[in-house]
């Protein structure tokens, strides 16, 4: 077949469409496809429309028009860090206004808020007075004001006084602390207090320790907590400093430092600006030292300061001088009495005994060498006591007073029947009479006769001079008392034998040459009967190769034989060499100088430590109380029975109880709280003696509150009386039932 003809269709009238392609983009016209042909019927009047500008408000539709409002456009979007304007080709236009400009970010807890480069508004600090956020309001996390005894912030003496069950140190004073279960307080931290860990968490003050005295980085952590220093600074002490990344977290008048050396690490730490720490009530509660230096140019002497109430004392190291031969350790070099200090003498070995000495000095010391030593020289025969500097010249032909020069002294007495010598023991001539030899004599009290021998009885025999051996003279044998270190001799002043000990002898029949030495040669001289010691090997060449490891020895290589371990004085290694006996200090070994130190432990009253008290620390100031120290280390003030304290004077107890000028209906004196400002530690101390009132220790002082005895029974006469409420029935009084 053949195709159908092309048949025109009227203007307007399409061979086909659908509801998608007859869209006249027109938001007042309703449009649709009917029988293949594009349908445009206007919409209502006054239908709201898309206005062809949108930077106008959209308008109504008007007969199939839009008819714009005529009210432009507004471009914001509520947003701080955003600026709108409107272009007729893509409507509202936003533009980020410059980062850092202010802005909120709808939330109450943030404090702060600054526009970004992108134009968000970045939430500021969250609680930056502390506390935390719920519904957009900050809960404070600080203490309260004026706490009431046994909550957060109240003072305390153990854990049983606070409602936490948790008294802690801070740097005022112990006071009660509470469980982190929101925050912390500015300057405390969150910290697990569990003695095992893991369970139990608590607010600890951040800065109990800050700038307290130290030694040790140990001393300045808190309970639970790391990274706190024991910081050097300078003359003035060691004292701590705290954990920090920024100065933000250090407190006031302290800023952060890097680098910070302590005695075991280094970090960041808190440390004063102006470089001075005052001491806390804490520290000087527990007398808290550090250690300190004055040096000059005789050298470094070491001691301590310590807090107390009127601050830390002045360093008690003693001022270095001249080291001198007194027994005392002038220089603080840790040697007393050293070669060379000022009064020193010089040693010379005396091997004769008499008094002078031979050879070089041995050096100049305080103290004498053990042994034949003497503190002068130039003695030209050591071997002959007789011969020395200053000695009479006795013998022709000998330098007797060591002065060089050959002595003249003749010993020839003319008697041609004498044998004339020279005695070195004696230091004088001898004349021993010849045998044979004939000498006239007149009688036995011819002088020619003496032979100078008390062993001998001299006579004149018909003209002859006769020596006979007097009875009983211990002289009249041999004097050889068999002992080679022996000099013996017959006193003729007492007609005695004489054993003179010779220097330096040994007899090898009894005693033997061995020193314990391993690194000498030990060797015995039979021509002088000495023992000589003859360095064989090297065993030590610096004085380190000799440690002991015991740092209250001097170790030293001694020509590298030997060592030589000499004790310091007042050294010590271990805390049980410190021991004073005091149950009421604390003794330990001070490790950086091994010297002890006595600590006093805190007054009972305020840190009832057992055995912390004496009988003068428990001193209440109450004549009328007994006070002793308990068997525990407690204060014990017991009131004497009958005793009535003079109500014409004003005394203040400890506690801050008061006897004043007035007196009750007893005769007692009537008790305040008016000398100490209040002051109280506890609700012991607040007690008025009215059991009327109910007496408080606040943040403020001693509260006393009178008791309401009311019990709300209309049948009961209610009052306080002095022992309490009491309730009396009335007789004949019924209460109708409810």
């Amino acid at each position: 077949m053949d195709a159908a003809p092309d048949v025109a269709l009227p203007d307007g009238i399409s061979p086909g469409c659908s509801i998608m392609n007859c869209d006249d983009n027109n938001s007042c016209t309703f449009d649709d496809c009917l029988l293949g042909t594009c349908m445009h019927a206007p919409v209502d009047w006054d239908t709201p429309c898309i206005a062809a500008n949108p930077c106008f408000v959209d308008g109504v539709c008007h007969g199939g028009n839009c008819v714009s409002s005529g009210k432009p456009v507004v471009c914001d979007k509520g947003k701080d860090c955003q600026t709108g304007a409107c272009d007729p080709a893509q409507g509202c236009v936003y533009t980020p206004v410059p980062a850092g400009a202010a802005c909120d970010d709808l939330n109450g807890c943030t404090v702060g808020d600054s526009c970004d480069a992108t134009g968000t508004c970045v939430p500021g600090a969250l609680c930056p007075s502390g506390g935390s956020c719920s519904g957009g309001v900050c809960t404070p996390c600080g203490l309260p004001d004026n706490p009431l005894p046994g909550e957060a912030g109240a003072a305390c003496f153990n854990d049983a006084d606070c409602d936490s069950g948790l008294c802690v140190d801070t740097a005022d004073g112990k006071v009660c602390t509470k469980p982190c279960t929101d925050c912390c307080p500015a300057g405390w931290a969150c910290v697990d207090v569990t003695p095992l860990g893991g369970s139990i968490y608590a607010c600890m003050p951040r800065f109990v320790h800050a700038c307290d005295p130290c030694s040790a980085d140990s001393q300045c952590n808190f309970s639970g907590s790391s990274g706190d220093l024991c910081v050097s600074y300078g003359a003035a002490g060691s004292f701590c400093g705290e954990w920090c990344a920024t100065n933000q977290d250090c407190p006031g008048g302290y800023a952060c430092k890097s680098g910070v050396k302590g005695t075991n690490g280094s970090g960041s730490q808190c440390v004063k600006s102006d470089g001075v720490c005052a001491c806390s009530p804490l520290a000087q509660l527990k007398n808290l030292t550090t250690a300190c230096a004055t040096a000059n140019a005789s050298g470094t002497c070491t001691g301590s300061r310590m807090c107390t109430a009127s601050g830390l004392t002045a360093c008690d190291a003693a001022v270095a001088s001249t080291e001198t031969c007194n027994g005392k350790d002038d220089n603080c070099d840790g040697v007393t009495d050293e070669a060379g200090a000022t009064g020193c003498s010089n040693w010379f070995t005396d091997s004769d005994g008499d008094g002078y000495g031979a050879g070089a000095s041995l050096g100049c010391t305080c103290a004498k060498p053990a042994g034949g030593y003497a503190s002068q020289g130039g003695d030209c025969n050591d071997a002959v006591a007789s011969i020395h500097p200053g000695a009479t010249p006795f013998c022709s032909g000998f330098d007797a007073n060591c002065d060089g020069v050959l002595d003249v002294v003749p010993c020839d007495d003319g008697d041609p029947c004498t044998l004339d010598g020279c005695s070195f023991v004696a230091g004088s001539c001898t004349h021993k009479p010849m045998p044979s030899c004939l000498l006239a004599c007149k009688s036995d009290s011819d002088p020619s006769c003496n032979d100078g021998n008390p062993c001998t009885d001299d006579s004149c025999v018909a003209g002859v001079c006769a020596h006979a051996v007097g009875l009983g003279c211990a002289c009249t044998g041999s004097c050889d008392d068999g002992n080679v270190c022996t000099d013996d001799s017959c006193d003729k002043a007492t007609g005695k034998c004489a054993h003179a000990v010779v220097p330096l002898c040994c007899d090898v029949s009894v005693d033997t040459c061995d020193d314990g030495q391993p690194c000498t040669l030990d060797q015995f001289d039979a021509a002088t009967n000495q023992c000589k010691h003859i360095c064989d090997k090297q065993c030590c060449n610096t004085d380190s190769d000799c440690d002991d490891g015991n740092l209250c020895t001097i170790d030293q290589c001694e020509g590298g034989c030997s060592c030589t371990h000499v004790a310091v004085a007042d050294c010590c290694n271990l805390n049980a060499q410190c021991d004073d006996g005091d149950v009421c200090t604390v003794d330990k070994c001070d490790a950086p100088i091994n010297t002890c130190t006595h600590t006093p432990l805190p007054v009972a009253a305020m840190n009832p430590l057992p055995n912390a008290c004496t009988p003068a620390l428990c001193d209440d100031g109450n004549p009328c109380t007994t006070d002793t120290c308990g068997c525990a280390g407690y204060c014990e003030n017991t009131a004497i029975a009958g005793c009535t304290l003079p109500c014409d004077v004003t005394a203040c107890s400890a506690f801050g109880n008061c006897v004043t000028k007035a007196c009750d209906a007893t005769g007692q004196c009537v008790k305040s709280n008016a000398c100490n400002a209040n002051f109280c530690f506890s609700s012991l101390d607040c007690d008025d003696g009215d059991a009327c009132t109910a007496d408080l220790c606040t943040a403020s002082g001693c509260l006393f509150k009178v008791l309401t005895c009311d019990d709300a029974n209309p049948c009961t006469l209610d009052a306080c009386l002095a022992g309490g409420c009491a309730h009396v029935f009335v007789l004949g009084c019924a209460v109708a039932s409810p």
